[in-house]
C-alpha cells in the first residue's frame, strides 16, 4: 500500500501552488513534461515522489530552485506556524 508522507505532501502541494500561479492546468503541465496527467494529480497528491530527472523538468518549467518546492511556506521565519489571517495581510499592501 502506498503511503504518504509529510514531505511528499509538501512537495506536491508547492508543485501544485507553483503551477496553479503560473496558470497552468494539469492538462497542460503534463503535457509540457512530456508526463501522465494522472502521475502528475498523484504527485501533488503526495502520493508519489517525481523522479531526479522528473524534479528538474518541473523546476525549470515552473522558474523555481529545487529548494524553493522543499520549502514549508506555512512556517514563518521563527519557527511558528503561519495563519491565514497572517498569510492575507501580506497580501495586502499597506496604504
Amino acid at each position: 500500500m502506498r503511503k504518504r508522507d509529510s514531505i511528499k505532501v509538501l512537495l506536491g502541494s508547492n508543485i501544485r501552488t507553483f503551477r496553479k500561479k503560473k496558470g497552468l492546468t494539469q492538462a497542460e503541465f503534463a503535457s509540457e513534461l512530456s508526463c501522465d496527467l494522472k502521475y502528475i494529480g498523484d504527485v501533488e497528491n503526495g502520493w508519489y515522489y517525481p523522479s531526479s530527472e522528473l524534479l528538474i523538468q518541473i523546476v525549470d518549467c515552473l522558474d523555481l530552485s529545487v529548494s524553493e518546492l522543499f520549502t514549508d511556506y506555512s512556517v514563518s521565519k521563527n519557527g511558528e506556524k503561519k495563519t491565514d489571517k497572517q498569510d492575507k495581510e501580506k497580501e495586502v499592501p499597506a496604504n
